[in-house]
């Protein structure tokens, strides 16, 4: 089942077709926005965001960090009174342990998105990698069950 689509280099300002289409079949469309973003376009965005607006965590590329900076905590607190009681927020970027989880929750978020740390599970192919992936899915999702 598909619920809804990710397109990570279409821009708003572009959208209005795909926006049309799925809207025709009750898909949700998520775009995404970075550190960079103004607050003239992150407006646009969330107007133009159903289903969650996906925030980018931190310049750079994707790929497991060691810790959710504090700038990534700032980003969340900045880009929340734009969201509230509009549509949820979803921080992505570096998540991969149950403390990053913690953080971007405490901060204010109501998702984290995490890739990499399955991925890296995938890559390694192994006889255990569905327990692994299982195993690792049960503890991030466990992180999320904190007071905000």
């Amino acid at each position: 089942m598909v619920d809804g689509f990710i397109v990570p280099d279409l821009p708003v300002e572009e959208a209005a077709d795909y926006k049309k289409a799925t809207k025709a079949y009750g898909l949700d469309t998520i775009f995404l926005t970075a550190p960079s973003t103004s607050n003239e376009r992150l407006s646009k965005i969330v107007e133009c965001s159903s289903g969650f607006l996906y925030l980018v965590s931190h310049y750079g590329v994707t790929g497991a960090k060691t810790i959710v900076e504090d700038s990534t905590v700032q980003l969340i607190r900045c880009v929340l009174p734009f969201t509230a009681r509009k549509i949820p927020l979803a921080v992505g970027f570096g998540v991969s342990k149950p403390e990053h989880v913690q953080r971007i929750i405490s901060a204010g978020a109501d998702a984290a998105i995490v890739g990499s740390a399955f991925i890296n599970i995938i890559q390694k192919n192994n006889s255990d990698m569905l327990k692994q992936l299982q195993s690792t899915t049960q503890t991030l999702k466990a992180a999320t069950k904190i007071s905000k």
